[in-house]
């Protein structure tokens, strides 16, 4: 089902887009990171269906809340310099994060298929350090279809996580979002 409301044209999301963007280096200096036109994409397009009201005043309406929503989600929910260049070194700390979590859990799936792997731990390893920016630096969007996408930012960025001390039968992502959550402390 599209979600478009029914006065957004292709030309008006990317001029909106475009006036987010804008609006958001004038905030930040420092600018902003490729992929992030994918989140305030999302952004606008789901707020101006929530607004409820269409045409010009709707349309303006749910731009500055996705504008608004977007500078919370980048300086409120993520660490200071997850998109700070050069190094954005917030990001490399959730992608180390990701890759210490994956090889307890790779550890789990060997020990339960009783040493036998498709690939190795270095292949997954190395497979997984080059595709977990895809993932991080857009913040999912156009890696998982849009209901699933709007379900994980609500779980991570809406919702608080899991304590740290997650049992062993937690959901594999609770756990990985409460270990993020105690290395940014």
């Amino acid at each position: 089902e599209h979600i478009y409301p029914p006065s957004l044209t292709e030309a008006h999301l990317q001029g909106a887009i475009g006036r987010v963007l804008h609006a958001w280096c004038v905030r930040r200096p420092t600018g902003y990171c490729q992929g992030l036109n994918f989140v305030a994409g999302v952004l606008i397009v789901v707020l101006m269906h929530g607004v409820g009201v269409w045409g010009e005043q709707g349309a303006a309406r749910a731009e500055e809340t996705a504008f608004w929503t977007f500078v919370a989600i980048l300086e409120v929910l993520l660490p200071a310099d997850f998109y700070l260049p050069p190094s954005m070194a917030g990001l490399q700390a959730d992608v180390r994060a990701l890759h210490q979590l994956s090889r307890t859990e790779i550890a789990e799936v060997r020990d339960a298929q009783r040493g036998r792997a498709a690939v190795s731990p270095d292949e997954w390893h190395s497979v997984l350090r080059l595709t977990a920016y895809k993932f991080f630096v857009p913040l999912f969007v156009n890696v998982v279809p849009l209901p699933t996408l709007l379900l994980c930012w609500d779980r991570l960025l809406l919702r608080q996580p899991p304590p740290p001390r997650a049992t062993a039968g937690a959901p594999r992502l609770g756990r990985c979002v409460a270990h993020v959550q105690a290395r940014r402390r």
